[in-house]
């Protein structure tokens, strides 16, 4: 793939509305739109990539480090899908991995991560609240940063855990990602819309892998009408992607929230539930998933008799309530057995820095 940036003729501001490219605020420093400034063979040169934030005042004014950064694609071993988990519904992210680590220019930091995150691109001053992406309250941006970058925003900025599941994919198609991730990074997005359902952080990620699997990602339960329930909410990208074949048969990798600056946030495995449900669910797959559709299936039945449903209104009652408790067996065999991380082996150069100065 030809990587290349273009740039649109920018949109003119008439004055604060509820379309992002008629306000007149500047963006918000927190994004920047990657460009190519060189590429020689799989060596890619990009501006704008983010390197994690100096940590001056309140962390909503933490200011974003952008460098320049080398990436040798041919040095690609690993994708992720990332998720972190945010008000019951999550961010995706796109995570690739290099056998050598991506540097900025000047060889001052590195990091053997890349990360490529669908954002909803904001003005100055304005909040992200999901409901407002049906509209056209923001733009659109690929933002480009190291691994440590993104755990420093979950970590330490926001407060939030990460969840990493390696992908299986072959060498081409990781390639192939690669490239398509990094020439969406550098397409000009001028008058493009963020969209919380149809170009969001999730859908995002989708869409690229749609591009390179062979037969896509199968998002429908009903072809061109409905979507299946995994392809809309980031909170159940495990499933999605399990449902298509693509998860290494690992367990899941959970970077914890920093407990210096937010304490108690913590994710931890429940004494007794997480270890009974990982050794059933993933022992007897089969017998598990049944127990919970058979479940599913009478409490719908039963639901529709009280209701003084007929015969046609139970059988779909209890259809719709045994594929309803299948996910749901998915989800929680999904959501056990992980693996958690302390965050601060991975936080970039100037929060390793920031931490010696304030001992």
């Amino acid at each position: 793939m030809n990587i290349q940036s273009t740039r649109k003729a920018p949109v003119q501001h008439t004055g604060r509305s509820k379309d992002v490219y008629r306000d007149p605020r500047p963006w918000s420093k927190q994004f920047s739109v990657a460009t190519v400034k060189a590429r020689e063979g799989d060596t890619l040169t990009l501006s704008g990539v983010r390197w994690g934030y100096e940590e001056v005042g309140p962390a909503e004014e933490w200011e974003p480090r952008f460098r320049d950064t080398r990436i040798d694609l041919s040095k690609l071993t690993d994708v992720y899908v990332g998720m972190e988990p945010m008000m019951n519904v999550g961010h995706s992210t796109l995570i690739f991995e290099f056998s050598e680590p991506v540097q900025t220019t000047d060889g001052a930091e590195q990091d053997d991560k890349l990360v490529v995150s669908v954002e909803a691109r904001r003005r100055e001053g304005q909040p992200y609240k999901f409901w407002h992406g049906f509209g056209k309250d923001f733009g659109l941006i690929y933002q480009v940063g190291s691994f440590g970058d993104r755990v420093q925003h979950t970590a330490r900025k926001i407060g939030r855990s990460q969840e990493l599941r390696r992908l299986e994919l072959t060498e081409q198609q990781k390639r192939d990602l690669l490239e398509l991730s990094m020439q969406e990074s550098v397409k000009d997005r001028t008058g493009d819309y963020y969209h919380t359902t149809r170009d969001s952080c999730y859908s995002g990620t989708i869409k690229q892998l749609d591009q390179v699997l062979e037969g896509g990602m199968k998002k429908w339960a009903i072809p061109g009408l409905v979507l299946k329930p995994t392809m809309v909410a980031p909170s159940l990208t495990a499933l999605a992607f399990e449902d298509r074949g693509l998860l290494a048969d690992e367990p899941c990798l959970v970077v914890q929230p920093d407990q210096t600056l937010h304490p108690g946030t913590e994710r931890k495995e429940t004494r007794w539930l997480d270890p009974a449900v990982d050794r059933l669910s993933k022992d007897h797959p089969t017998l598990w998933k049944r127990a919970f559709q058979v479940t599913g299936a009478a409490a719908g039945a039963l639901l529709a008799g009280q209701l003084g449903g007929g015969l046609i209104a139970g059988v779909a009652a209890a259809t719709v309530g045994a594929g309803t408790a299948g996910v749901l067996a998915d989800h929680l065999r999904l959501s056990a057995g992980h693996e958690y991380l302390e965050p601060d082996q991975f936080f970039p150069s100037s929060v390793e820095s920031k931490a010696l100065t304030d001992l």
